[in-house]
């Protein structure tokens, strides 16, 4: 069972639609060929949705130390004006 960081790794999903596509090019059944396609394109998808949300969960850790640096300085402002 893949760990919750293996879910959200994008690299991951990459390195299973590059899987079904080289199984697929030594498939000689064009209906399950395309299956196998299709599966890789759905794991291509899975990888932006992936690629998002660490930018999303990267961007909300930015703005948590901007807030946090700009509390330490008022509090250290407050501090040595007191």
């Amino acid at each position: 069972m893949p760990q919750a960081q293996d879910i959200k790794d994008p690299a991951r999903w990459r390195a299973r639609a590059k899987e079904f596509r080289e199984l697929a090019e030594d498939v000689s059944d064009e209906q399950v060929r395309q299956s196998m396609l299709r599966l890789a394109k759905a794991y291509d998808h899975v990888a932006i949705r992936a690629e998002k949300r660490s930018r999303v969960e990267y961007g909300a850790l930015i703005s948590m130390a901007i807030i946090a640096a700009a509390l330490a300085i008022l509090m250290l402002r407050d501090h040595w004006a007191g």
